[in-house]
């Protein structure tokens, strides 16, 4: 039996290139290491001459072409792995890389091809950003092919002089990617905004959370008890595309300080607006900001178990934007607001972080627990305020005595008595009347957003029984902050 020829490694300027046989047929290729890298590079030709022996040398079985191998093994795969991307990556690579590369066979693609590849999507319209996407994708699409055993070296090599920065193709579009203080507090105050966009906005820009976060948000994910803020549980997310709930994007939960603000807010929302869309009052698992019904937008889902698409806050936002005369901004951008106006108003970056991102990856932090009140801190520095008076609306009492006592009352009992708030303009005292037993039927504060009382200060007290949840809710606004403002405590009818 004839012996097997040997083959070897040889210097070829500064890389290391494989010499070796496929039966009588001498083959050559680059190792893809450089000189002073003489050890893999052997290593490299052991498991090539192995492979040939077992007649298992790739390039004998037929032409793979990059092409054939996203197409019908790359991307499967990553379907199969559940990955939220596959159809933007999929598109991104027939684009931009399948005109080049696509034709070419997996295992003749070498480094001056990738480079070829990028050097022609520079010159082009397209972003650095997605360049840089599109050179990902491949990195990793041939990093799997060398763990599949298809080729042996990976030609996506490129250096960082060989990839374009990461800069903004227009440059004065960051700066403005984010809101100021006053278009915050008008987007989220605004009385001509539908008061279910009011909420989703002063939701995004309080809790730094994700569009798909915050659709996926429960009443259940927000603890009113916890001190000295509440917080909502951030664990999952709402993916448009598939329409199911996953992970977050990074897969690690968070619990999101409450801020004082937005703590009224979600009370008064849960306490009149949910159920008046809804037609009854929210349970635990029902979402904070459901799909509501616009009349002239076609058969979409809507109701209290149906997520918020992220297609249609962006679209809303728009709307929003264009009628309060803004410029227009990605919805993602709330988010850039928050951990902007945080910072700008003092907060630490250290402590911000595990509110925006949960925790820091490293051993350290694996082993580190911050305490709650100084992530509370942290978030309530943030200064942003309701603009105009607004109203609270209690759902239907469920007797009589549900609620017992009224703070002022007066000696006389039953008898109505006096409530005074003092408005901005003046020292001069408004009147309201309140009785100690209310009859059955509505018992409403005028809604938090909607009223044109002259802005002043009111404080009050209750003293409930346990089964009195819509006051409960009340405390809770009126423990959170500054207290209600330009409000009306009153018995309609």
């Amino acid at each position: 039996m004839a012996r097997s020829k040997k083959g070897r490694v040889y210097r070829r300027g500064g890389t290391l290139w494989l010499s070796f046989y496929v039966g009588e047929e001498r083959r050559r290729q680059s190792s893809g290491f450089r000189v002073g890298q003489e050890r893999k590079a052997q290593e490299l030709l052991r498991r090539l001459e192995e492979r040939v022996s077992i007649n298992d040398y790739r390039s004998d079985v037929g032409p793979l072409t990059l092409k054939k191998f996203i197409e019908q093994r790359w991307l499967p795969e990553r379907t199969r792995e559940g990955l939220r991307s596959v159809k933007d990556d999929a598109a991104r690579i027939r684009i931009h890389a399948f005109p080049r590369l696509g034709h070419l066979q997996l295992d003749e693609i070498r480094r001056r091809d990738i480079k070829d590849l990028v050097t022609g999507l520079k010159s082009g319209p397209l972003a650095a950003r997605s360049i840089r996407h599109v050179y990902g994708l491949l990195h990793k699409a041939f990093a799997d092919a060398v763990a599949d055993e298809l080729i042996d070296v990976s030609p996506c090599v490129l250096g960082k002089r060989d990839l374009p920065k990461l800069v903004d193709k227009d440059p004065n579009w960051r700066h403005q990617a984010v809101f100021s203080r006053e278009e915050a507090e008008r987007l989220i105050s605004d009385p001509g905004l539908p008061l279910d966009r009011r909420v989703l906005y002063t939701l995004l820009l309080l809790t730094g959370g994700r569009v798909g976060e915050v659709s996926a948000l429960t009443w259940a994910d927000w603890d009113r008890a916890r001190e000295p803020l509440g917080h909502v549980l951030i664990c999952k997310s709402h993916d448009t595309k598939s329409g199911t709930l996953r992970p977050t994007k990074t897969e690690v939960p968070r619990h999101v300080p409450v801020h004082p603000l937005l703590a009224r807010v979600l009370a008064a929302w849960k306490l009149s607006g949910w159920g008046k869309e809804f037609g009854r009052a929210p349970t635990e698992h029902d979402l904070i900001i459901p799909n509501v019904h616009t009349p002239g937008r076609g058969k979409r889902v809507w109701g209290p178990d149906a997520p918020r698409r992220s297609d249609v806050i962006r679209r809303t936002l728009v709307e929003d934007l264009k009628a309060l005369g803004l410029l227009p901004r990605r919805v993602h951008d709330t988010r850039r607001t928050f951990i902007s106006l945080c910072r700008a108003d003092g907060a630490r970056e250290d402590l911000l972080k595990w509110v925006t991102h949960g925790r820091p990856p490293g051993i350290m932090n694996i082993y580190s627990e911050i305490p709650w009140k100084f992530l509370c801190e942290e978030v309530a520095k943030l200064k942003l305020e309701l603009r105009g008076a607004g109203v609270l609306e209690l759902r239907k009492a469920s007797s009589e005595n549900e609620l017992t006592h009224w703070h002022n009352l007066g000696p006389g009992g039953s008898e109505p008595v006096p409530f005074a708030s003092r408005t901005a303009a003046g020292n001069r005292p408004q009147s309201r009347e309140i009785v100690r037993n209310p009859p059955s039927g509505s018992l409403a504060v005028q809604s938090l957003l909607d009223s044109s009382i002259p802005a002043g200060s009111i404080s009050f007290r209750l003293r409930i029984k346990p089964a009195a949840r819509a006051a409960t809710d009340l405390l809770s606004v009126a423990r959170h902050g500054p207290p209600l403002r330009a409000a009306e405590l009153r018995l309609p009818g």
